[in-house]
C-alpha cells in the first residue's frame, strides 16, 4: 500500500475591484519531508452570472474547497483603524492614550524632530483611517513602501469586502499582507538586486522583473512553465503568489514580530524576515 504523503496547503488571496474581476487565487503545497514548495492551482475568474451573479460567493466556495489550509495569506487590511472601535472620550489625537494612537505620534514627532521635516514629508498621523501598521509600513522599515490608509479610499472598499469574506470563512486563518513589503523580503532572501526590487513595479520592465524573482524562486520550487508564464503576464496572480508566500513564513515562524504597540490581539500581520 503506498505511504500517503502529509500536505498542508498555504492559500494567497489577491483581492482586486468586484466590478473588474482582478482577485485571484494561488494555491501553495508543501509536503512533509520533501523542500520544494508546489503550485497547485491558480484562480483568477470568479464571474458566473449563469449561476452565481456576485462574485465573492464563488471565492468562498473555491477556498471552501481546500482542506487544511495552515494560513491564508491576504491582501486586504483586516483590521479597522484604532478610533473606529474605540468606546473612549475623545481627547483628540495628540492627547490620546490609546497605546496604537499614542505610539503614532510619538514616531511621527520622533521623525520630525530628527530631519526638521515638514508634515508633507511624513503624514501626520490620522488614526481615524490609518492604522499603526499602515504608518510603519509606510515609513518606519528598511525602506519607504507606499501605502494608502486601511480607510483610504480605495482600501476601505477591500476592507469592507474583507470583512464579508471572513464573515463567511470563520474556520480559516486570514493573515495580512503588504506585497510591496514582502516582495521586498522575499527578493533579498533569494538575492535579487535592490535596484531591481526598487523599480519593480515601474510597468515598462514589470514582466522582465516577475521572470527575474520567478527564475531565482525555482531552487525552491516546482514551477509548471504555464503557471510561470501566467505569473509572469499576469500581475495580480503574481501578487496572490507573494500573499501565500508570506503565509508560508508566517505560519513557519520566518517573519519579523512587529512592536505590540501596532499589532492588536486580532491583526495578524506576515512581514517575511
Amino acid at each position: 500500500m503506498d505511504k500517503i504523503i502529509e500536505k498542508e496547503i498555504y492559500l494567497g488571496l489577491y483581492l482586486g475591484g468586484i466590478k473588474k474581476d482582478k482577485s485571484s487565487l494561488l494555491v501553495l503545497e508543501s509536503y512533509k519531508g520533501q523542500k520544494k514548495l508546489v503550485i497547485s492551482n491558480i484562480e483568477s475568474k470568479f464571474k458566473n452570472a449563469k449561476t452565481e451573479p456576485y462574485p465573492d460567493e464563488i471565492l468562498k466556495k473555491q477556498i471552501k474547497h481546500y482542506k487544511n489550509v495552515k494560513a491564508i495569506g491576504a491582501s486586504f487590511p483586516l483590521t479597522a483603524p484604532p478610533c473606529l472601535p474605540c468606546k473612549l472620550k475623545c481627547p483628540g489625537v495628540s492627547k490620546c492614550v490609546v497605546p496604537e494612537v499614542k505610539w503614532m505620534v510619538r514616531e511621527y514627532k520622533k521623525a520630525s524632530k530628527l530631519t526638521k521635516a515638514s508634515s508633507k514629508d511624513r503624514g501626520i498621523p490620522s488614526p481615524y483611517s490609518e492604522r499603526g501598521l499602515d504608518y510603519l509600513i509606510a515609513n518606519l522599515l528598511e525602506e519607504k513602501f507606499p501605502l494608502e490608509p486601511a480607510f483610504g479610499p480605495t482600501r476601505s472598499a477591500f476592507y469592507a469586502r474583507g470583512q464579508f469574506l471572513m464573515k463567511g470563512l470563520k474556520d480559516f486563518n486570514f493573515v495580512e499582507v503588504s506585497t510591496r513589503a514582502s516582495l521586498w523580503r522575499l527578493g533579498l532572501k533569494y538575492g535579487i538586486r535592490k535596484s531591481v526590487l526598487r523599480n519593480f513595479y515601474r510597468s515598462e520592465k514589470s514582466e522582465e522583473h516577475r521572470a527575474v524573482f520567478l527564475n531565482k524562486l525555482e531552487k525552491d520550487f516546482f514551477l509548471y512553465e504555464e503557471d510561470k508564464d501566467l505569473l509572469i503576464e499576469n500581475k495580480f496572480i503574481f501578487e496572490a503568489l507573494i500573499c501565500a508566500l508570506s503565509a508560508y513564513a508566517y505560519s513557519n515562524k520566518e517573519v519579523e514580530s512587529l512592536l505590540p504597540q501596532i499589532t492588536r490581539k486580532k491583526a495578524k500581520f506576515a512581514l517575511p524576515e
